[in-house]
């Protein structure tokens, strides 16, 4: 009998534990990985054919969704803009009047972000390592070091990059990415 009682007690705290690990545990996940700017984003990516995910894992390193960031060397908003690459693209993408506080509005930061991550993209045949170490380091850095055999582009040669904060980019925006897909792309 008082074995019955265990096994009761047992059963019971493994079902509160599934019920605990199955309701609970997702929306802790989603908390960490939030969708802000959600229709924005979507709206973008569809239009630069960049998947979603990406966007939410770029503008989470790059600013962690705040919109007002700036960083210590100038980039500005969510996709962290610098304004020479600001001013540039919204001429490239006929945006009028563009000022540089321009970027620290969402949505013509995520235009710009979207467009010229897309560009950077092209530009990169498509690499996504190639292209994420574009956006962080700049095309000339990443071409400079595939030029000269310092990196061959790869993601199994990342620790080649000669920049930390690169290599570490690229990593956490894949880990990301990684994240953002397994708990969104099923729902």
């Amino acid at each position: 009998m008082k074995s019955s009682k265990y096994l009761f007690i047992i059963l019971s705290l493994m079902l509160v534990i599934t019920v605990i690990i199955n309701l609970v545990i997702p929306k802790l996940w989603e908390m960490f990985y939030p969708l802000h700017y959600e229709q924005e984003i979507y709206h973008v990516s569809e239009k630069h054919d960049i998947d979603p995910y990406l966007l939410f894992s770029i503008i989470k390193v790059e600013s962690k969704f705040d919109s007002k960031a700036v960083s210590n060397s100038g980039a500005l908003g969510l996709m962290q803009i610098m304004p020479s690459t600001g001013a540039w693209a919204a001429n490239e993408i006929s945006i009028e009047s563009f000022e540089y506080d321009d970027l620290l509005e969402h949505k013509t930061n995520l235009e710009i972000g979207a467009w010229y991550f897309d560009y950077l993209k092209n530009e990169f045949n498509d690499d996504l390592v190639k292209t994420l170490a574009a956006y962080n380091a700049g095309q000339g850095k990443v071409r400079e070091w595939i030029e000269t055999n310092v990196w061959d582009g790869t993601t199994e040669d990342i620790e080649s990059i000669p920049y930390g904060e690169t290599r570490s980019y690229i990593e956490r925006v894949l880990l990301n990415y990684k994240r953002y897909e397994d708990i969104y792309s099923e729902s």
